[in-house]
């Protein structure tokens, strides 16, 4: 299940970024636990293309995630992704209540940026990308701002 926001009118022929910020929650799931039904799970991301233009995705996110029958501690794994390639994760510090931002950026059909930032604890990371596979290039033709639960 998933809800969020797209846009598919590029302002100036293409989109050439898009960017967020949100804080996140400090907690997860209900107060209570449900037989069955520990594991709790969202994932809030963004990108460029995968609407319209369905052969590419640039994009990042962060999951948040509990196991309540493990710990009642709220896991944070930022990622980032050129679909149709499968997901890396990035070792960057972040907790319950932190204000992080996300950037991603595309260069050309093949290249792009994913920055992201802990604006709580002033760190960050980045990485550049280059397409993984020739018909995966990226065309500006959409952006993204999604929030789902698995």
């Amino acid at each position: 299940n998933w809800a969020g926001a797209v846009n598919s009118s590029p302002p100036s022929g293409r989109f050439a970024a898009v960017k967020m910020n949100l804080t996140l929650p400090k907690t997860l799931g209900p107060d209570y636990f449900q037989p069955n039904n520990e594991y709790y799970a969202a994932n809030a991301w963004l990108g460029i293309d995968g609407w319209s233009h369905r052969t590419a995705l640039l994009q990042a996110g962060i999951v948040m995630e509990v196991n309540k029958s493990i710990s009642e501690e709220l896991v944070f794994r930022p990622w980032y992704e050129w679909w149709p390639k499968e997901a890396m994760f990035f070792d960057i510090p972040m907790g319950p209540g932190d204000d992080i931002q996300i950037e991603v950026v595309m260069f050309n059909a093949t290249y792009g940026k994913i920055i992201l930032e802990n604006l709580s604890r002033g760190e960050w990371v980045a990485r550049k990308l280059k397409s993984p596979y020739p018909d995966a290039g990226l065309v500006g033709s959409s952006v993204e701002w999604i929030m789902e639960d698995f």
